[in-house]
């Protein structure tokens, strides 16, 4: 026999089969994921010499703290992150070659990027 306590006082309670069954929530599978500080990835970037890998980075970033997936990708971060104009521009067209994103270049602007 089961009891809670009400009042300060314990109560009996009892368990009523009543033949149904009890179906469990299926538990969505969780993907990997990382938590890299952007210095960190920028000095590896520079370490291993794929400077490109932290346009992908500064990408997911963006995405995150602009709360969208297309966004404006301005050189100033990247610049900071030692990527160059000319690395980012070869690291959005091969990151939109694979099907990763897609990107809306105006002259003279950023370019809009939107993550597939």
């Amino acid at each position: 026999m089961n009891y809670a306590i009400r009042e300060g006082r314990p109560i009996a309670i009892e368990t009523l089969d009543t033949g149904a069954t009890v179906s469990r929530a299926r538990r969505r599978e969780r993907k990997a994921f990382a938590r890299v500080p952007l210095d960190w990835a920028a000095k590896a970037a520079k370490a291993t010499k794929t400077i490109k890998s932290m346009v992908w980075i500064r990408l997911l970033h963006l995405q995150w703290e602009t709360r969208n997936s297309t966004f404006l990708v301005p050189n100033g971060r990247l610049k900071r992150d030692g990527v160059t104009r000319f690395a980012k521009h070869r690291a959005l067209r091969e990151l939109e070659a694979s099907g990763l994103i897609a990107v809306k270049r105006q002259r003279g602007k950023a370019p809009v990027v939107t993550i597939l």
